[in-house]
């Protein structure tokens, strides 16, 4: 009996692999899975070179701790700081932990979440803020800061559960001998309990221990916002979901970053540029993305629109605009009555955006008398585009009224909340 083999041919193989979309799909796939383990696995490799004791470290308690520290250790907190090392690569991290590029809170938490998420351990982002942050009153901790009070620290997955663990500090906190998460431990607070700051027998350097922080860490706990976010992909490095906010509803950052509006800019006004009235439909020259819904609207409302859930995602757009040099406004009159608008004002020629503006629905009772507002200014000629994009940290839709959108020539203006 003679037995019969198959017959292989390479060409026959190569029509059959490229003739099929879904092989082409799984090559693709399972090409960028290798180029992300190889990110990985080089950081990993850094990571050991540099602290042996990750070597002999059995748990992934052990291994959060210790890099933890060592992000804590390493980086040196002085100005100027350094850009945010997103995406995180070995020479970014190699230059933090060095003390060569310096990195205040968000900066090295980051940096401890691309190193988690290096050895396979899930972490989250957490950004936390205090009571004048958000109400932008003055701090009394504060008194000469021009920013915000707000802080970045990190959670990680340890035995099935979220624990806090914060880079800045080299610091978890304990309660009854049980580690808590960020939530927990604002909840201890608010119940006047006694959590334990712990460094987990890690060094404290001189000048960076949470006593010394210039407010008191329970201050930040007031406002609460965990996200998940990628830090290592250098496709959608940077890219993040708010997966939870304490208290519950729109994130507190709309509240600490939204811009502020402006007056409204009189119908006799001699300054504008261009004008497109959005009263009854969308104007001339303008598109909306296919995802975005734009209902006709009335004289006194204009347009209503709700967009798509991706946060920054564009929803309308102008046809590109040429300008001369000179200072400018952007002008939107209308209303975001639920989630968040951005406004941008993007160089057509190089795809950047020139300046940008924010605002949300917890402004909604000053829009009616008030247009949002984004000002820039131009050296040289140049085509721009307006842009209305969603802002929304919680990948949820917003709804907008939409009247007006005009450039004027800019002009001293007073903003307002």
């Amino acid at each position: 009996m003679i037995a019969h083999t198959a017959f292989f041919s390479p060409q026959n193989e190569l029509q059959k692999i490229y003739s099929s979309n879904e092989t082409l799909a799984n090559l693709v796939t399972n090409a960028e899975a290798y180029y992300i383990q190889s990110i990985h696995s080089n950081l990993r490799a850094a990571v050991l070179q540099t602290v042996p004791e990750m070597k002999q470290a059995k748990t992934d308690w052990e291994r959060a701790i210790l890099l933890r520290d060592h992000v804590y250790s390493g980086n040196k907190m002085f100005l100027p700081i350094a850009p945010v090392p997103v995406p995180l690569t070995v020479e970014k991290y190699k230059a933090i932990v060095s003390g060569q590029s310096p990195q205040i809170c968000t900066g090295m938490s980051i940096t401890y979440i691309g190193l988690l998420q290096a050895f396979d351990i899930p972490a989250r982002l957490v950004s936390l803020a205090n009571h004048e942050a958000v109400n932008r009153t003055q701090s009394p901790k504060n008194p000469a800061a021009k920013i915000p009070d707000t802080h970045s620290t990190v959670e990680v997955f340890l035995d099935n559960r979220w624990v806090l663990q914060d880079p800045s500090f080299n610091t978890q906190w304990e309660l009854d001998g049980k580690p808590l998460g960020v939530l927990e431990l604002r909840q201890a607070y608010l119940s006047k309990q006694n959590p334990i700051p712990t460094t987990n027998g890690r060094k404290v350097l001189p000048g960076r221990s949470l006593q010394e922080f210039y407010i008191p860490y329970q201050d930040v706990l007031a406002y609460v916002e965990i996200s998940e976010i990628e830090i290592l992909n250098p496709k959608n490095a940077g890219s993040f979901k708010v997966v939870a906010t304490m208290p519950p509803g729109p994130t507190w950052r709309h509240a600490v970053q939204s811009s502020q509006l402006a007056p409204a800019l009189k119908d006799d006004e001699d300054t504008r540029v261009h004008a497109w009235d959005f009263r009854e439909n969308l104007p001339s020259g303008w598109e909306a993305s296919p995802g975005t819904k734009v209902s006709n609207g009335s004289k006194e409302k204009g347009i209503g629109v709700k967009t798509d859930a991706s946060n920054s995602s564009y929803q309308l757009w102008s046809a590109p605009e040429n300008l001369p040099p000179g200072d400018y406004q952007v002008r939107v009159k209308g209303a975001v009555l639920d989630g968040g608008m951005y406004i941008g004002v993007l160089d057509t020629s190089t795809q950047q955006f020139i300046n940008t503006a924010y605002y949300w629905s917890g402004q909604r009772d000053r829009f009616a008398n008030s247009d949002m507002m984004s000002k820039f200014s131009l050296k040289e000629a140049k085509p721009i585009k307006i842009i209305l994009a969603n802002w929304s940290y919680e990948m949820q839709p917003s709804t907008w009224n939409v009247k007006n959108v005009a450039i004027a020539k800019d002009k001293t203006v007073h903003s307002k909340q």
